[in-house]
This record gives C-alpha cells, structure tokens and sequence, in this order.
C-alpha cells in the first residue's frame, strides 16, 4: 500500500501535536512539505520533523 503524502500549512503551537501524531503513522503516512507565514517557523519545522520541501505560505 503506498503511503499517503501529505503537506502541513501553518504552523502554529497545535502543528508539534500534529506532526508527532503523523510521524507516529509513518508506516501509512508521508510528511512531504510544511508551510507558514513566517518562513522561519517552516525551516524550523522541516529540520524538526523532516519535511524535504518548506516555504512560506502567501497572503491574499
């Protein structure tokens, strides 16, 4: 079964919560990108958890 690829946007205090509980599932489930408005917040998000892609989200 291949696994489901995934990508977070925002990153705000609750995305840790998520991104433990997806990562917990990583035999089913693929973190492939993460996104927030504040590009920082994304790094540091992909070199926490391992995302290969991250960017800052753009406001309308």
């Amino acid at each position: 079964m291949k696994k489901l690829r995934i990508g977070v946007i925002g990153l705000g205090d609750i995305c840790d919560v998520y991104l433990k509980t997806l990562l917990a599932n990583n035999d089913k489930v693929s973190v492939e990108a993460c996104a927030s408005r504040g590009l920082e917040k994304a790094q540091k998000a992909a070199a926490r958890y391992g995302p290969p892609r991250h960017t800052k989200a753009q406001s309308s």
